[in-house]
């Protein structure tokens, strides 16, 4: 199954609304949680609006700062030939 750039534009925004809800509810502005993470703020908000997909490693990064677990979820059906 291939997904289009629509779908993946899709889920790094839903991934950056989630970012920005845990981010909130932890109480921490975009700085605090870019300086925790040793990046910059405006690449914080970039990945919030959905319009960059960040690495693995940074999203551990994320987790970790906001005191959370990284969880990744296979959903659906296995189409085995």
């Amino acid at each position: 199954m291939t997904h289009s750039i629509e779908d993946v534009q899709q889920s790094a925004i839903e991934i950056g609304a989630d970012i920005k809800r845990a981010r909130t509810l932890a109480g921490m502005t975009q700085r605090q949680l870019a300086d925790r993470i040793g990046m910059r703020q405006p690449a914080i908000t970039r990945i919030e609006r959905g319009t960059h997909i960040p690495t693995w490693v940074t999203l551990d990064k994320i987790a970790d700062a906001l005191g959370m677990a990284l969880r990744v979820e296979l959903t659906g059906t296995p189409n085995v030939q």
